[in-house]
């Protein structure tokens, strides 16, 4: 914290962090601003095109395998889950669909 401290004052700018028992703490950065507007927005990036790909997702994890299955999947990936990937089978091998 106060690394942040310092680095916020050189800055201009100040932080400051309020704590009392049983209603937790609070922590304010004040940034200033740089005077100027963003020239333009962005462009977005297009989202990849799937294409029928097809993913393995190895992760031992159970809530994680899921998410990033499930977010795959949505996305229009061929997904194929494993707990694991270390070599004793691969996971990928009894199902079609080339692996990217």
């Amino acid at each position: 914290m106060p690394h942040t401290q310092y680095r916020s004052g050189v800055t201009g700018g100040d932080l400051t962090a309020e704590s009392a028992p049983g209603a937790g703490t609070t922590v304010r950065i004040v940034l200033p601003g740089t005077g100027r507007c963003p020239d333009r927005p962005r462009p977005a990036v297009a989202a990849p095109d799937p294409s029928g790909a097809t993913v393995l997702v190895a992760e031992d994890e159970d809530g994680v395998r899921d998410v990033v299955t499930r977010l795959l999947t949505r996305a229009g990936y061929h997904v194929h889950a494993a707990p694991r990937c270390d070599g004793t089978k691969d996971p990928g091998a009894d199902r079609s669909g080339e692996i990217k």
